[in-house]
């Protein structure tokens, strides 16, 4: 944090800079290339990263021309690149940051009302690890968006439409799995249907038109047994995603279907959308979009297609939520669709297609559990909880002898093993990297938390009104301030790119700065003044690492 500083320093260059005539650079572009450093280990340097700024009015180094004062000790030019730093007055930067971290108030972000669509599984399917992505990337970005004061909407769009629903009803039959069957494991049944249905329709023509038929015949409404049968399913997979969405601790505030938006009640969209379409041979209708490419927009039995949906449904949003912005966090396998989405809303002269952004992410790789090659996420949840437990069991420091947070541990392991990568790079997945107590991971970030709880427990004492920076002059001292300084930085750099490992890998640094600090200043029988400070620096510490794993979407654990 030490905002009050580092406002100081934005004021001071851009009054330099526009005096010189710099017009563009305004105190955003400033303060969002501010980093904080431990200098000559006793000292706190402001870095100020020039090249982004793009001011043609002011070399890097006239910056050193800035007058200094109370607060600017000094101002030197980087040995590498174009960064600027300000060496800072440390007393005032300590109490800053220590001071300041209790709000956590974020000025220099604009608040704006946001849309978020992620996770989205289909009905009648268990959750496939692939949604998992989906599910944490747009969890973090939720609770970034919140946390930043925007107002947000978590919209989890399911798939109930398209013909796999005339698929699962030919495997139902075939299987003859009765009503009472599909009570005891239901969504393991259904899926089991819906296999058999594909493979029995890629064998026969007939029985994939069978399927079809079953389909438009939903979306007409015109059968009372098919609706019903739709119903049902779509109930079954809810509880069962209920319990999924719970375990890993993800709130949505709306859920909304496909079948929302079913030919019959899109009547007023396809009545604009068809006039920008052309019929083929083959009876299906076209969007051709600038690229030359065409893009189906219905069937040529007039049954719509997933992008046409996609584009009643996100009319419908912005009619509803009038969003500054909707995100659409789907894996970049989809970047197509997602990109003749965006051009058909344009091509219907909706000005906020603008708006619409495709968070796109990678693959992950060498994925398996021990039941075989399609992976489940409930699969891997109750794998990596075993496993936990088996580690808890090795492990001679364990205090929670119930195994009650093993689960809570797996599941923080598998975040951040996963967020810990850019968004959009594919990465093997690895247990002994996900469940590894040495190095950085999940499970260190939870030990650190740990342990800070349990010194602030442990010891009988008050934190302290005031923060007196004369007695936190150790070298171990100013660098974890200099850390915890840097917690703004991570988030609003997360929050411009969109990329969790800004954080997480914030949060390793910050987790290894605070057990290296821990070994060495200690607050037990050390002299009140100098224990209520080193407490103060440590609870500091431990708000921002809290804070920190909520906005990754883990459940900070008190003891492991």
């Amino acid at each position: 944090m030490g905002m009050r500083i580092k406002n100081h320093i934005v004021m001071k260059v851009l009054d330099y800079i526009k005096e010189a005539g710099c017009k563009d650079v305004n105190h955003k572009h400033i303060y969002e290339n501010l980093r904080v450093f431990p200098c000559n280990e006793s000292d706190i340097k402001v870095t100020l990263q020039v090249s982004p700024l793009s001011c043609k009015f002011v070399k890097p180094y006239e910056l050193r021309n800035i007058k200094r004062d109370s607060i600017i000790q000094d101002i030197f030019r980087e040995p590498k690149g174009s960064n600027v730093s300000f060496l800072v007055e440390k007393s005032q930067f300590i109490s800053s940051c220590l001071q300041e971290i209790q709000t956590l108030s974020f000025p220099t972000i604009p608040k704006e009302r946001i849309v978020i669509d992620f996770s989205s599984p289909n009905i009648a399917k268990p959750f496939h690890i692939g949604h998992f992505r989906s599910t944490i990337i747009g969890n973090f970005i939720a609770n970034l968006c919140c946390f930043l004061g925007n107002d947000v909407t978590r919209l989890n769009y399911l798939g109930d439409w398209g013909t796999q629903f005339g698929l699962l009803r030919i495997g139902l039959k075939f299987l003859e799995i009765s009503e009472e069957q599909l009570k005891e494991n239901p969504v393991q049944k259904l899926y089991d249907a819906y296999v058999k249905g594909n493979a029995l329709a890629d064998n026969s023509l007939a029985l994939y038109q069978k399927a079809k038929e079953e389909f438009t015949s939903l979306e007409r409404g015109s059968n009372p047994e098919i609706m019903a049968s739709w119903a049902m399913f779509k109930q079954y997979t809810i509880d069962d995603l209920a319990k999924t969405y719970k375990r890993l601790n993800v709130n949505f505030d709306q859920y909304s279907w496909e079948s929302d938006y079913a030919a019959f009640k899109i009547q007023h969209v396809l009545s604009r959308l068809i006039p920008l379409a052309s019929e083929r041979d083959n009876g299906l209708q076209v969007v051709v979009l600038d690229n030359g490419k065409e893009a189906p927009i219905l069937k040529s039995d007039d049954s719509t297609l997933y992008l046409t949906r996609d584009i009643a449904a996100a009319i419908d949003r912005y009619e509803k939520y009038n969003f500054s912005a909707m995100l659409y966090v789907v894996d970049r396998n989809q970047a197509e669709h997602f990109g003749s989405l965006f051009k058909i809303l344009e091509k219907l002269d909706y000005p906020w297609a603008k708006n619409l952004v495709h968070v796109q992410f990678g693959r992950v790789r060498k994925m398996s559990t021990r039941k075989g090659e399609v992976v489940f996420l409930t699969d891997i949840l109750d794998q990596a909880k075993e496993l936990m437990i088996q580690r808890q069991k090795q492990t001679s420091t364990t205090k929670d002898l119930s195994f009650s947070n093993s689960d809570d541990l797996g599941i923080s392991a598998l975040i951040v093993h996963d967020l810990k990568h850019k968004r959009n790079a594919d990465f093997d997945f690895k247990w002994s990297e996900v469940l590894k107590f040495e190095g950085d991971g999940g499970l260190k970030l939870q030990y650190t938390h740990c342990r800070l709880v349990s010194l602030r427990e442990k010891v009988d004492l008050s934190l302290p009104s005031q923060c007196d920076p004369s007695v936190l002059t150790e070298p171990e001292a100013v660098a974890l301030v200099a850390q915890i300084a840097a917690f703004d930085d991570a988030i609003i750099r997360a929050y411009y790119s969109l990329e969790a490992n800004v954080l997480v890998h914030y949060l390793f640094q910050l987790s290894n700065c605070t057990n290296r600090c821990l070994k060495v200043l200690r607050v037990k029988d050390e002299p009140p003044d100098i224990a209520c400070q080193r407490l103060l620096l440590f609870h500091t510490a431990e708000l921002v690492l809290k804070q920190g794993m909520k906005l990754l979407g883990l459940k900070p654990l008190d003891c492991m």
